[in-house]
């Protein structure tokens, strides 16, 4: 098996330095997560001027969509730099164990940060909704049934893909997407064996993405469905395949060529973008999708090659705060959660003060688990 795996990969590809780690991609997490995390700061938008937030900084887009293409990049990075575990990984079977791989690490701090949400969860089901006790005691069942085994986000029902740490509907899409990625990875290696193909790839898969985004919606609007697109692996697979693709294009072209003014341009229509992306998008609508997958692919090239002031993720600084991501998405929602049930913000120093302790209590739990973990 070792040397049929090997086979399969043709010859251009073992000349690639694919154990080499791409620091500028780490330091991309720091920035993605932050994007995301101040998303979810909500109460901004209840203070006098929080329309300035929620029209131009609560946007979790730019962050939510670079883990996912890091993800498809990362697979096809160590799928190529030695193919044995995807060619075991063949049926039901060898999916889940692929999967559960990826998830090992995360999945105790997963089931922790859903512990910590259940009384929340509960006092909404009983208290907001009107549920009897034992009617919320079995409703919290069937979330957890869906919820353990990360599968939430398959129902593509917001009941349950959201149902106790909210934010959790990612990596349930993830690990959903991990079960097929070995198929998808051994696909794309077969059909993309140029760089004509690649390069086509990388153009179609946005326009894909934003066909099957709008048919989602329409599914969305007419059924109990509600979260097909954005929070559901059935749209998230392009943007892990998308990353995928960028990997065999790194591996074409031996690593992201990319100079210090397309670096730059890439970082000032990223910023601009992650400004007016609200605004655009009640225009556009789901083409906007096209633009996300196109200037993100874009932005992670040039952060991976390091080009003009993108060079910044490549700090150690930066990389270190990188490392922390996943801890820091997971721990910062139940903080957000419990802070805004105790207390109702409603002045901008408040909402400035609230903000900077759960980024403060986030990094500094996050950085004990990563030592720990270490």
């Amino acid at each position: 098996m070792d040397g049929e795996a090997v086979q399969c990969l043709p010859q251009k590809y073992h000349m690639i330095n694919t154990k080499e780690k791409i620091d500028g991609l780490t330091g991309g997490r720091f920035f993605a997560i932050l994007v995301i995390v101040i998303s979810h700061f909500n109460f901004f938008s209840g203070i006098r001027g929080g329309e300035i937030y929620t029209q131009y900084l609560n946007n979790a887009v730019p962050g939510v969509d670079y883990f996912f293409i890091l993800s498809g990049f990362g697979m096809m990075r160590s799928y190529l730099r030695d193919g044995r575990r995807v060619e075991a990984a063949r049926g039901i079977k060898g999916g889940l164990r692929y999967a559960a791989a990826h998830v090992r690490k995360i999945y105790p701090l997963y089931l922790v940060t859903m512990l910590l949400c259940i009384p929340a969860a509960f006092r909404d089901l009983y208290f907001e909704h009107g549920e009897t006790l034992a009617g919320s005691a079995l409703h919290m069942l069937l979330w957890a049934v869906s919820a353990v085994p990360m599968l939430q986000s398959a129902t593509a029902v917001s009941e349950f893909s959201t149902s106790f740490n909210s934010v959790a509907w990612f990596l349930s899409s993830l690990f959903v997407i991990y079960m097929f990625s070995p198929f998808l990875l051994r696909l794309l290696k077969r059909m993309l064996s140029t760089k004509r193909r690649i390069m086509a790839a990388l153009f179609v898969l946005p326009v894909a993405a934003s066909g099957a985004g709008w048919l989602f919606h329409q599914i969305e609007m007419r059924t109990f469905f509600d979260k097909l697109s954005y929070a559901s692996p059935y749209w998230r697979v392009f943007y892990v395949v998308f990353g995928m693709v960028l990997a065999l294009l790194a591996a074409e072209d031996r690593g992201f060529r990319m100079g210090a003014v397309a670096g730059n341009a890439a970082a000032v229509l990223s910023v601009v973008w992650f400004l007016m992306r609200n605004r655009v998008y009640t225009i556009l609508y789901s083409r906007t999708y096209i633009i996300d997958l196109l200037l993100g692919g874009l932005l992670f090239c040039g952060i991976a090659a390091g080009a003009g002031v993108l060079r910044l993720f490549q700090r150690k600084s930066i990389v270190r705060l990188g490392e922390l991501s996943m801890y820091v998405f997971l721990i910062h929602y139940p903080l957000v959660l419990y802070l805004t049930w105790y207390r109702r913000i409603t002045g901008l120093y408040e909402a400035l003060f609230a903000a900077a302790l759960i980024l403060g209590v986030t990094y500094a739990v996050s950085y004990g688990l990563w030592k720990v973990q270490r």
